[in-house]
């Protein structure tokens, strides 16, 4: 009954448990899971979009279309303007 943790020992302890629980068992909190979510849909966001610009350029509307209908279809809005494509989740 007289042991107690310091400020530093839990420092320590809290880095263990991220480590063990993100790192190792692939467990992360919701902020963590939101983030990487969010870098995920922006680069695949950035790919189609390039993709999709390739297309247009190559005179091949169907495909740019298509891409733009299935992203539409899926509940993110693409709007084309002079400095390129932007993209939102509607």
């Amino acid at each position: 009954g007289k042991e107690f943790f310091t400020s530093e020992d839990l420092e320590t302890f809290q880095q263990i448990m991220h480590l063990f629980a993100g790192d190792i068992l692939g467990l992360h909190t919701e902020d963590e899971a939101e983030s990487g979510n969010s870098e995920l849909l922006s680069g695949t966001m950035d790919l189609l979009l390039n993709i999709r610009q390739e297309a247009k350029k190559a005179r091949d509307f169907e495909t740019a279309d298509r891409i733009r209908d299935e992203l539409n279809r899926l509940g993110i809005e693409i709007r084309d303007g002079k400095k390129g494509a932007e993209w939102e989740v509607k």
